[in-house]
């Protein structure tokens, strides 16, 4: 296998078709969800709470620590479900723009032709594909790492 003939085609695919570094450049931005979530070593000191045994709740005006007693956990459910869907909508963006990156390669590699519309439009009937891909791919690390 000659691979200096590889590198040398894909130089060149790369350098001609400028239009595919969009692509490439806007999903790395976004992640595309590759199921990598970085984990903390460090610890975050810790301690016992506020002063007198307040929790730290205690320079609080009594009407803002009701409100919080009373809503608090539904101001933390609609801040993680906001977050999550958050999360899902750049996923499955950067997914988008994976599969129309690697659409527009292959598009240059037969026959010389790229458009960013119809890499985009064929990457979205490809998207559930290359993420179960990844997702099966992964799945041994999200196992051992849970």
């Amino acid at each position: 296998m000659d691979y200096g003939a590889i590198l040398t085609r894909a130089w060149g695919i790369t350098w001609k078709y400028r239009a595919l570094w969009v692509l490439g450049i806007v999903a790395t931005l976004i992640g595309a969800g590759d199921f990598s979530i970085g984990r903390s070593s460090g610890s975050s000191g810790g301690g016992s709470g506020g002063e007198n045994g307040t929790n730290g709740m205690g320079t609080l005006p009594p009407e803002t620590i009701r409100f919080l007693e009373s809503y608090g956990l539904w101001i933390i459910l609609g801040v993680v479900a906001f977050i999550f869907v958050l999360a899902l909508v750049f996923s499955v963006v950067g997914w988008w723009l994976k599969g129309g990156l690697i659409h527009g390669i292959d598009a240059a590699d037969r026959n010389g032709a790229v458009s960013l519309r119809e890499s985009l439009g064929a990457a979205w009937g490809r998207l559930l594909p290359l993420w179960l891909t990844n997702f099966v791919l992964n799945l041994p690390g999200l196992v051992v790492g849970a």
